[in-house]
């Protein structure tokens, strides 16, 4: 029989083996799980194109879950494919797409603020920032006298708007 491989420039392997593929393409065998979806740039830039056509036409938000199920593939998926030199940079793309689009309808007010940031955390690794002084210096208060820590507990109550 004939290799089942193709070679670099697309063309059938020419070999005559015994098994499914030839000595030198053993590893081209398939490991498990589903076959790759999309082995082309082209085809997998078709249809990101399309599904932000279809959402824009149908009303529909732009979303990485609905991006993956637009591919018939999962997020975890998406993610694999992502980390794929060949497809890395088409996806990155619309996924900033899908970013730029959750930011502008948070400004805008269509989306609630909670989903969105939850969304942004998610899928896009927005993180909450805090910023922490390391430079402060405090005073300690165990050397004032009882009447100047109380007047500083006055202060502290009025900044606080207790009374």
């Amino acid at each position: 029989m004939q290799c089942k491989a193709k070679t670099n420039t697309g063309e059938q392997c020419n070999r005559e083996t015994e098994e499914e593929y030839c000595w030198q393409h053993q590893g081209n065998k398939n490991k498990g799980g589903r076959p790759e979806i999309y082995s082309s740039r082209e085809e997998l830039e078709k249809d990101i194109k399309s599904y932000f056509e279809y959402c824009s036409t149908n009303n529909q938000p732009f979303t990485v879950i609905g991006l993956a199920c637009y591919l018939d593939m999962t997020r975890e998926t998406l993610c694999q494919y992502q980390k794929k030199e060949k497809f890395s940079d088409i996806i990155k793309k619309a996924k900033a797409r899908i970013e730029m689009d959750i930011n502008i309808g948070l400004l805008k007010g269509h989306y609630n603020a909670t989903g969105a940031i939850f969304n942004l955390k998610n899928n896009f690794e927005w993180r909450d920032k805090q910023e922490i002084d390391i430079n402060s210096t405090t005073q300690d208060i165990t050397d004032l006298s009882e009447k100047e820590r109380e007047k500083r507990r006055q202060e502290l109550r009025k900044k606080l708007g207790d009374k």
